[in-house]
């Protein structure tokens, strides 16, 4: 009994400490990472044997992303559009998180807007009265479907970085009605530029980061090089975590297969493929960042569904059939 009662006494003055030290009360609201993939919305169904094959490389989160559309300069968002693929639409994107919650998995609902030919960071409306009723009726609508289904998580939106910083009011408004209709955790997917201004993290459950952060210029940087710069990178995420109370997880984190992948991680342009990089830039994340006691985790970007997704001779982001496959599920497969 005795030493049951040191070892109680021990845990509840480790966790004093952690709190004092790195804001604990809010980081270690869960006391493994988010081993997470965001999964590219199918154009046709998909049956349930396909969420078992990621459950079988020790992911334990996914992330659905159904779409809504428009175009630069107009207002309003459209959304499940009979032109949509179906993993983009409520039905799919319905249907796949009960087949993802049959098989064990978490998810995380992000509902995003694509705009063509433009970065949606870079998005103004015409009109911002009525681009506020549509996006409000846009993430309610999901916000709705993730409540009825016990969602875990849901993130209201994503990368919208000019009008974040211009307009934080109508985010925290939208915060405020989503927490009327949906009672699971929120978090928003900042671009990694743009995290560090957001100004409505503290509405929040998590700060969420879109982690294409650039690591290094050169084509083949070592792996310490890596490893150098995602220390200088984590210090400042800490003290984001650390100011708000908040933990972080990456919201998307990838990088594509190819040479100097790490000078723009956000770029989907075409190159020749080269899967030692990709492997390389997981293993400096993974060794670094992701350890950290405020990082909650993360999901990877991205999975697909086609049947031959992935593979040698494939530059995209996927990790599927190559090489940094096995770092990844090496990572998600500990226990923690």
């Amino acid at each position: 009994m005795r030493r049951t009662i040191v070892g109680q006494n021990l845990f509840f003055f480790v966790c004093i400490l952690c709190g004092l030290l790195f804001g604990c009360s809010a980081i270690s609201q869960d006391s493994g990472k988010m081993k997470g993939f965001c999964l590219e919305a199918p154009p046709i169904k998909v049956s349930i044997d396909k969420m078992k094959e990621i459950a079988a490389t020790g992911t334990e989160w996914v992330a659905m992303i159904p779409y809504g559309y428009t175009m630069p300069g107009e207002s309003e968002i459209r959304y499940n559009s009979s032109r949509q693929w179906w993993g983009e639409r409520h039905e799919g994107a319905a249907e796949m998180i009960v087949m993802a919650k049959e098989t064990g998995l978490k998810v995380m609902l992000k509902p995003q807007v694509w705009i063509p030919r433009m970065w949606v960071g870079d998005f103004y409306p015409d009109n911002m009265e009525k681009w506020e009723e549509s996006m409000t009726n846009f993430t309610l609508h999901f916000a709705r479907l993730a409540d009825s289904l016990d969602v875990e998580l849901f993130c209201l939106a994503t990368e919208y970085k000019k009008l974040t910083i211009e307009n934080p009011d109508y985010f925290k408004e939208l915060i405020r009605e989503i927490r009327a209709v949906y009672k699971g955790k929120l978090t928003y997917a900042a671009n990694w530029d743009e995290y560090d201004q957001v100004t409505f993290w503290a509405d929040l459950d998590y700060i969420g980061v879109n982690a294409y952060f650039p690591l290094s210029e050169n084509e083949q940087p070592i792996l310490e090089e890596l490893k150098a710069s995602w220390t200088s990178i984590s210090s400042d995420l800490a003290s984001m975590s650390s100011s708000v109370q908040k933990p972080i997880i990456f919201t998307e984190f990838g990088y594509r297969s190819i040479a100097n992948n790490t000078e723009r991680p956000w770029e989907h342009g075409g190159a020749d493929y080269e899967a030692v990089s990709q492997s390389k830039a997981f293993k400096a994340l993974f060794s670094t960042v992701w350890n950290e006691p405020w990082m909650a985790g993360g999901f990877i970007w991205k999975w697909r569904f086609f049947e031959d997704a992935g593979g040698h001779g494939d530059p995209s982001f996927t990790p599927q059939g190559k090489p940094a496959m096995k770092v990844i599920e090496e990572v998600y497969s500990r226990e923690l």
